[in-house]
């Protein structure tokens, strides 16, 4: 291309771009002259600017309620196992466990408590959610898990006319010791007879015939307490050429009915 096309074409352009610029100038200058322009533009960038400076706010409010970048270690409040022996070292109660997530500025709530371990105090704090060293806000709900102020009650299981080593293993599973075993003179040798806690007769669950309709309910006792009971000899009193057993010391009662146990 010649230097005269080039020159050409760059005097034409520039002809062309004059009168446009010049007509948008125009076109500004007459709307800027309307009342009616002016006024509603003025307004549109205040509705424009008031848009941004509530988003700008809001999001400034969202940051602070949420506290974002703000985060305390949640306190170790579970009993301490000593390194020797593995015995409980230290414990915190519940009101030791308040102060310490009150100075962490972190709220606390008892949702349940643990079996009780008469290791640990009344009330000491068995287990915890979040975890121990969590990162968690400020304000933060720990759930708190505590040690009952003693055992819980347990009905008692119905073992009325079972072998003496399965009534034993239905006691123990439901949490309950086995005491002292009397023998008395009855046909049913190791049957189980009767159950006594501290000298009154244990009642337990009794059902109908049909197993269907309650009869009574059970006595109900504390858990790890320790049940006495009362089994036959296999003497048939009623045999007169019958013999005890050798050995046996047998106890038959006083047949008093304590009418159960009331706690």
């Amino acid at each position: 291309m010649s230097a005269l096309t080039i020159c050409l074409t760059k005097e034409f352009i520039k002809n062309v771009k004059i009168p446009i610029m010049e007509k948008i100038k125009a076109y500004l200058s007459s709307l800027m002259q309307n009342k009616n322009v002016r006024f509603w533009g003025f307004q549109l960038f205040l509705a424009f600017l008031l848009i941004f400076g509530l988003i700008y706010i809001a999001l400034l409010s969202l940051d602070s309620w949420t506290r974002h970048g703000e985060f305390v270690v949640v306190p170790d409040l579970t009993p301490k196992m000593s390194e020797k022996g593995g015995k409980v070292e230290k414990v915190l109660t519940l009101s030791e466990a308040q102060e310490l997530l009150e100075k962490n500025h972190l709220r606390y709530e008892v949702i349940d408590s643990a079996a009780y371990d008469p290791n640990l105090p009344k009330y000491a704090v068995v287990s915890q959610t979040p975890e121990p060293n969590e990162k968690v806000k400020k304000d933060r709900k720990i759930y708190l898990t505590l040690n009952p102020a003693n055992y819980r009650k347990i009905t008692v299981p119905n073992v009325i006319q079972m072998p003496l080593s399965t009534a034993e293993d239905n006691l123990k599973s439901a949490k309950f010791q086995v005491g002292k075993i009397t023998y008395v003179n009855n046909i049913g040798k190791d049957m189980v007879l009767q159950m006594f806690y501290k000298g009154k007769e244990v009642k337990p669950r009794t059902l109908d015939k049909d197993g269907k309709k309650v009869l009574y309910a059970g006595d109900k006792l504390l858990e790890n307490s320790k049940i006495d009971i009362v089994c036959g000899n296999g003497f048939d009193a009623s045999n007169p050429d019958a013999t005890l057993p050798n050995g046996d010391t047998s106890n038959t009662g006083d047949g008093k009915d304590n009418g159960g146990i009331d706690f």
